[in-house]
């Protein structure tokens, strides 16, 4: 397509290591970095592709926007591109806000937001986005604790937090004249955010394939389903995925962290504790250096470990909570070192990482549908594998297989 440069952008940790690992294999490493860590050297050889988290869905827009603004602070000045900007695809966040900074920021006339990846029965229909069917705002995410959501339309949900003009085409729109006669007809009446419904992965392609790369550039909103698209496009040249090195070191137990409130998680970790796999521990904010040695000696042992938000709290999934389980997975990891690491929910796996510096994430794969397995490229656990998640995705036995095979 022509673009002088790529940048990506996410709004959580997990969303951010999701595409990065869409976009494999890349010509050159996938590396994910927090605003934390812009401007610090890398500790990977040569160049690499960098996703940063702006870890900005739970702010105000104002706030938000500010955070997608200084992750495109080194975007070059005056020269075209395409920036892809992952957004949650069950609309959580300030998504008009982050939207309207990253097109100011990078000189954008004109977004297109794809919201579905139809491999994991998310669509988007009629300008509404769906989950295998259901409208988004009768799903268990309409019951957020932090982003509870109540409307279906993305248009809607966009236009809450941004100046810009929106407006939804239909997928049978696009499909009977082509998604470059769409965006141009849009563009023309004055349309600056363009929603695309999508059903299957055909449709992701259909609007991809009509982009076409002017002097301005342009931004694509959207997740894994978007990445994909784009890639199979010719985002990139083909190449081999770059792999890290392990560390010599690999310690034992598989130390799981699961703060999300999403009922999608706590069905998992009932499925693999009755497998036998994993001993789930709850944390205690009255006690977590008790909480921490309990832990550390059972991982010592070899035995897998699940540090969970207490269950009579997981419904509020507060601050406090994601507090409690960081302080206490820090204290878990000065004790031993686990064989790896499985963090679930994107707020969980920043404040958990945050305690240990923010280091690098090497994307290396995807070992199943938003999940991610990578390796911590710097900090006190360089070298050890780390397996993402989002809390809300995935059948019961998704946790026993991601755990089976991260240290393989």
């Amino acid at each position: 397509m022509g673009e002088r440069w790529v940048r990506v952008i996410a709004d959580d940790l997990t969303g951010a290591c999701d595409v990065g690992a869409a976009l494999l294999p890349y010509p050159m490493p996938v590396i994910v970095e927090t605003l934390e860590r812009m401007g610090q050297p890398a500790s990977t050889a040569g160049a690499a592709l960098v996703v940063r988290n702006t870890q900005s869905r739970t702010l105000t827009p104002l706030e938000a926007a500010d955070r997608v603004r200084r992750a495109l602070g080194d975007v070059p000045p005056g020269q075209g591109g395409v920036l892809l900007k992952k957004i949650d695809t069950a609309l959580r966040g300030a998504l008009g806000a982050e939207i309207e900074a990253a097109m100011d920021a990078v000189g954008a006339d004109v977004t297109l937001v794809l919201a579905a990846i139809p491999e994991v029965g998310r669509t988007t229909v009629d300008g509404r986005q769906l989950i295998d069917g259901v409208p988004v705002d009768q799903t268990a995410f309409a019951r957020d604790p932090q982003n509870p959501i109540r409307d279906p339309r993305i248009a809607n949900v966009i236009a809450e937090t941004t100046r810009q003009p929106v407006a939804c085409v239909r997928v049978t729109e696009m499909r009977r004249a082509g998604a470059r006669h769409v965006l141009a007809t849009r563009r023309a009446s004055g349309t600056r955010i363009v929603v695309g419904d999508a059903e299957s992965d055909a449709d992701l392609d259909g609007w991809i394939t009509g982009i076409t790369m002017g002097p301005r550039s342009i931004v694509l909103a959207g997740s894994t389903g978007l990445a994909k698209a784009w890639r199979r496009a010719g985002g990139a040249a083909p190449a081999a995925s770059w792999v890290s090195p392990r560390t010599t070191n690999p310690g034992r137990g598989v130390l799981v962290v699961a703060g999300s409130a999403h009922p999608n998680t706590r069905g998992q970790l009932r499925h693999v504790a009755a497998s036998g796999l994993l001993a789930v521990i709850e944390a205690s904010s009255a006690d977590p250096v008790g909480t921490a040695a309990t832990v550390a000696g059972l991982l010592a042992s070899g035995t897998n470990v699940g540090l969970v938000a207490p269950a009579r709290e997981v419904s509020g999934a507060s601050a406090g909570i994601l507090e409690t389980l960081a302080t206490t997975a820090l204290a878990v990891l000065e004790r031993t070192r686990p064989a790896a690491l499985l963090l679930i929910g994107g707020e969980t796996a920043f404040h958990v990482l945050a305690r240990i510096g923010h280091p690098r994430l090497v994307v290396e794969g995807e070992p199943a549908p938003l999940s991610v397995r990578a390796t911590l490229a710097d900090g006190m656990l360089v070298g050890m594998p780390i397996v993402t998640k989002g809390g809300s995705s995935g059948p019961p036995d998704r946790l026993r297989v991601l755990m089976e095979g991260v240290t393989a």
